[in-house]
């Protein structure tokens, strides 16, 4: 099996937090972002290949900060996955 380095975000709850700690469970190694990292922390647990960082995705020089993921991941052998599953509260009202 190959290694990944996921980067989830949303990963606080939901469908976020269940795709990183199925991603740590398989071996693989997550940069799991959510608003409240702590949070993370709290429900994952501490792991060797695992980062809980601050990311609001409706902030834009926050997401530009935390591209500096892909370089690290880039530079193991694992190779590279994104989980992208947070969207801002109220998205798609404008559709009901």
């Amino acid at each position: 099996m190959n290694s990944l380095v996921w980067f989830v975000t949303g990963a606080s709850r939901g469908f976020g937090l269940e795709i990183a700690r199925t991603a740590l469970e398989r071996g693989d190694a997550v940069v799991a972002a959510a608003r409240d990292p702590q949070a993370v922390d709290e429900a994952l647990g501490k792991h060797k290949r695992f980062l809980a960082v601050a990311l609001d995705v409706t902030v834009e020089a926050q997401a530009e900060e935390l591209s500096a993921w892909r370089e690290v991941a880039l530079s193991t052998e694992y190779r590279e996955a994104a989980a992208t599953n947070a969207a801002p509260h109220g998205a798609g009202k404008e559709l009901l």
